[in-house]
């Protein structure tokens, strides 16, 4: 005789086992699309490995990992150790204070002309004039150019002229006079008046610039009296004895 309840408990488990299965199933199918999205996230924020050399923020600071040089930086220089840049216009008069040195030429110095330092690398030489009956002083310096490159005299006179006015502002007429000069002929200016200077805002009354120009051995020279006109006027005798005392060095002759 078959006993049915055994028969019918027996059988009833795999009905069971595949209705578990199949709900477990379409649980699986709701869950999955929500699962596979958040286990990419966490994959790819564990894959992704920052370089410790990088700060984190623009205020992070690195450590260096190389020695310091060694070399003084400008910043810590001191007055006293940074470089005098007057030396590169400073130059030490002739041994000799009786003759005045330029270029290749030499000629007697008068005696109320004193040595001073250039301030430009394009002077020759520069000397303060004494006046005879004032305490003024005016300024003496020779430039030297190619011939090729020291430009067209007329526009220099323009140039020149330009920097001075009348009293009451007007233009000036220069004064030019042509004298032989070493087998040549040199040209002498003669500009006097208030100077306004290149940039036209001086206003320095009796004004005098004297300028003789000449050349010699394809070089053109620029000799040129500043200053009071009381003091320009007295030195153009001496300015005229320089000329005249003008001669090659012994070595070049």
């Amino acid at each position: 005789m078959i006993d049915c309840c055994i028969h019918v408990e027996t059988s009833a488990r795999p009905i069971y086992r595949i209705g578990y299965s199949f709900t477990m199933g379409r649980l699986s199918m709701r869950i999955l699309p929500f699962l596979i999205p958040c286990c990419l996230l966490c994959a790819c924020e564990q894959s992704v490995e920052k370089d410790p050399s990088v700060p984190k923020n623009k205020h992070d600071v690195i450590a260096p990992t190389s020695t310091p040089s060694t070399q003084p930086s400008l910043l810590d220089e001191t007055e006293r150790t940074l470089p005098d840049k007057s030396t590169k216009y400073t130059y030490t008069p002739p041994q000799d204070n009786s003759i005045i040195l330029f270029g290749a030429f030499q000629t007697a110095k008068p005696t109320r002309w004193n040595w001073v330092p250039k301030n430009s690398a394009s002077l020759l030489c520069k000397y303060e004039v004494v006046s005879e009956s004032s305490d003024e002083r005016a300024i003496f310096t020779v430039r030297q150019f190619a011939s090729k490159d020291s430009g067209d005299l007329q526009f220099h006179i323009q140039r020149w002229t330009s920097q001075f006015n009348t009293e009451d502002g007007r233009p000036i007429k220069p004064k030019l006079k042509n004298f032989p000069f070493r087998g040549k002929e040199a040209t002498q200016i003669t500009i006097s008046g208030e100077y306004t200077g290149e940039s036209g805002t001086m206003h320095q009354a009796n004004k005098t610039m004297l300028i003789v120009v000449f050349e010699e051995e394809g070089n053109t020279y620029f000799f040129k009296l500043f200053g009071q006109n009381i003091v320009v006027k007295e030195g153009e005798e001496d300015l005229h004895k320089v000329l005249e005392n003008l001669k090659l060095l012994p070595a070049l002759e």
